[in-house]
């Protein structure tokens, strides 16, 4: 028996889903690889701190929430509450970093932060390397 339209188009975007995830492991683990390092590319040098957020907005999709970063960055300091100062001067570093490759960051006011289509493919590139 066929399976009608709304089923195909549920077990697609399940699919894309799994795909998703799949590709985040593998960005994910390429990424620990290359953090042995400390560094993603020759020039390239981040901090602990600058690689997790970094690693953050490269498997977020769409805005990486403020609220995320500080969570990521800060998780394990309970009750730590962090200068919204830190967040802006290391993503201004980070910036400075990968900007000479083509990469951008994008600020969302009041929202966070977003890295465009294009930009992620430098900077996976960028890993992988």
């Amino acid at each position: 028996m066929p399976q009608s339209p709304g089923t195909n188009a549920k077990l697609i975007a399940e699919l894309r889903d799994q795909l998703n995830k799949a590709q985040e492991t593998i960005l994910r683990l390429q990424q620990l690889l290359h953090a042995q390092d400390g560094n993603l590319h020759q020039g390239i040098k981040l901090t602990p701190s600058q690689y997790t957020v970094v690693d953050k907005l490269l498997v977020t999709n769409g805005i990486c929430t403020n609220e995320n970063l500080y969570a990521e960055l800060y998780d394990s300091k309970q009750g730590h509450k962090p200068d919204p100062k830190i967040l802006r001067e290391m993503l201004r570093l980070i910036r400075r970093q990968l900007s000479p490759y083509g990469v951008e960051i994008k600020t969302v006011f009041r929202k966070g932060y977003t890295i465009p289509p294009e930009s992620k493919d430098k900077l996976k590139d960028l890993v992988i390397k």
